[in-house]
């Protein structure tokens, strides 16, 4: 089968179909598109083909953000995130190939001891968001699974420092959850039958 990227009259067919599952642009109208089996490809307009490819560990990805500078890229699988850097060596991986100078995606996932205290028997990552700020630069992340609301520091992560998370229990089944603009403590979260806006603690 065929697969069709289109803008009006600007699109990309390809041969062989990359079996796309979400996609996301920065402020700089550049792309991002997750594929069923995992890969990841970026591009700098829809007529063109992918700068740079990503590969996957052959999950479906459900949902990609994108900081608002482009540098970060957020991908939700079923059992993880995965937190990619799109710049490298100054480099902007939207506009040229990164070619062995590709940085390495950073897995984020539960420690295997809170899987046990909080009895999370299956896994299942609500999409994953960056905050958003006037600044416009992003500080952390936010995701769920089940009842359990899961908040990152961006800059613990990049220090190396993936497992400092935090996490909540709410009341119910969390549907939805995104950071309240310009408030990196307030979130906003959808249960079934409620809207709650929920404090987080990471710093």
């Amino acid at each position: 089968s065929e697969m069709c990227i289109r803008d009006r009259a600007q699109s990309k067919i390809y041969a062989k179909s990359p079996f796309f599952s979400c996609i996301t642009t920065n402020v700089d109208g550049q792309i991002a598109t997750g594929s069923e089996n995992g890969d990841i490809r970026l591009y700098k307009q829809v007529n063109q083909n992918a700068k740079n490819l990503f590969s996957g560990l052959g999950d479906y990805i459900h949902s990609l953000d994108c900081t608002k500078n482009g540098k970060w890229l957020l991908a939700t699988c079923d059992k993880y995130l995965l937190l990619i850097p799109t710049f490298s060596e100054g480099k902007n991986g939207y506009l040229t190939s990164l070619g062995k100078e590709k940085p390495t995606p950073v897995r984020l996932q539960l420690k295997p001891e809170d899987k046990m205290k909080y009895a999370i028997l299956k896994e299942n990552f609500t999409p994953a968001r960056f905050d958003e700020s006037q600044s416009g630069q992003e500080s952390f992340i936010v995701s769920s699974i089940g009842q359990y609301l899961i908040t990152w520091s961006l800059k613990h992560i990049i220090t190396g420092k993936k497992f400092d998370y935090d996490i909540k229990k709410l009341p119910d089944k969390i549907v939805s959850n995104e950071f309240k603009f310009n408030a990196q403590d307030s979130l906003y979260v959808a249960l079934p039958y409620e809207v709650k806006v929920q404090k987080t603690k990471v710093k």
